[in-house]
């Protein structure tokens, strides 16, 4: 919860631009990381969920407005997590289209240099191919294809 406390300091002075592209990363950064879940962390990822839309919807807590309210309100046809997904995958495509860009390159991982010992930590295109079930080989096909 504390990245949630340092957003919304964040986004109370930012323009909506900011916000805009702060909100899916935030979101991304506090949900990316859950492989096992237990129950309390469940309830803590609605919390945040919730807390997304409250932002997005800039309901105030003075206006002690219910959290039935704000779902009622947003009737959500589709969920954070999809949006996040969305512009996650729309995000690739956009890197894999750069040639010679050192942001593709630091993406695929081809770097000089070796990987600390022990657990490999999760990196950004292991979520893509996860998420879209495709090697990396083929997303480049298709990436390149349009």
């Amino acid at each position: 919860m504390d990245e949630a406390i340092k957003a919304s300091a964040i986004v109370e002075h930012a323009s909506p631009t900011v916000t805009d592209s702060y909100f899916p990363s935030s979101f991304a950064k506090m949900t990316s990381n859950c492989e096992r879940i237990k129950e309390a962390q469940f309830i803590r990822h609605d919390d945040v969920i919730l807390w997304c839309w409250r932002r997005i919807l800039r309901v105030r807590w003075m206006s002690r407005r219910t959290n039935e309210c704000v779902v009622e309100e947003i009737k959500p046809e589709y969920s954070l997590e999809s949006a996040v997904l969305r512009s996650k995958v729309q995000y690739f495509g956009h890197l894999m289209r750069r040639h010679g860009s050192p942001s593709k390159s630091l993406m695929l991982g081809k770097l000089a240099g070796k990987r600390r010992r022990g657990r490999q930590k999760l990196r950004w295109i292991d979520g893509i191919m996860e998420a879209t079930s495709l090697r990396l080989a083929r997303l480049q096909d298709i990436t390149e294809g349009r």
